[in-house]
């Protein structure tokens, strides 16, 4: 009776296995385990900043030298760089104007400079600039930079001694005055009795 029981029960799972074969496709089958996929993100191009077609990028460096002869012509033998010249730079067009101050060895340099036209004035407070000034330069993108921007500033000069002036009389002036004739004849007279009188004397002596 055991035995009839527990075929029953075998035919049972048989049939069952079976039919979820049939109705569930891959029941019973193993299969290796799947790679989950990664979703890859797109990595944009990296954009070049953006440029400014109008960038600052001009430079204009001079020099302030001390022009020891006042000739206009600088730099010569022995001169150098004068220190502390306030430089005025305006721009073509008037809407900027900058100061700047020479350094130690007389120069002085605008980085960052806009380009087109500018005029550079140095401007001392108490001397001259013997050179010509405004100076005009011209920055383009093929010459962006000026260098040679030169002024001379004038030596002080040393009042010469005043030599001492004789006066001479005027034109027409009245010549002095002759002494009196008598006053002549007297002091010839004094003179002369002295003489007698010291001659008396050196004789007087000779006899003793």
């Amino acid at each position: 009776m055991m035995v009839r029981k527990m075929k029953v029960l075998l035919a049972a799972a048989l049939s069952l296995s079976l039919v979820l074969g049939v109705v569930v496709p891959g029941y019973g089958r193993t299969e290796p385990p799947t790679t989950p996929r990664l979703a890859t993100l797109a990595s944009a191009p990296a954009q070049p900043l953006a440029q400014d077609d109008d960038a600052d990028e001009g430079l204009i460096r001079g020099v302030v030298y001390r022009d020891r002869d006042n000739d206009g012509i600088c730099p010569e033998s022995g001169e150098t760089g004068v220190s502390g010249v306030p430089i005025r730079l305006a721009s073509g067009d008037g809407e900027t104007v900058l100061f700047l101050q020479t350094g130690e060895n007389g120069t002085f340099s605008l980085i960052a400079a806009s380009l087109g036209t500018w005029f550079i004035t140095a401007e001392p407070d108490d001397e001259r600039i013997t050179s010509e000034q405004p100076l005009e330069v011209l920055l383009t993108e093929a010459q962006p930079t000026a260098t040679g921007v030169r002024f001379c500033l004038s030596s002080p000069t040393v009042a010469p001694t005043p030599t001492p002036v004789q006066m001479m009389p005027e034109a027409g002036a009245p010549a002095p005055a002759a002494p009196p004739l008598g006053s002549a004849l007297l002091m010839v007279a004094v003179v002369g009795a002295g003489l007698v009188g010291l001659g008396v004397v050196l004789r007087r002596r000779e006899e003793s």
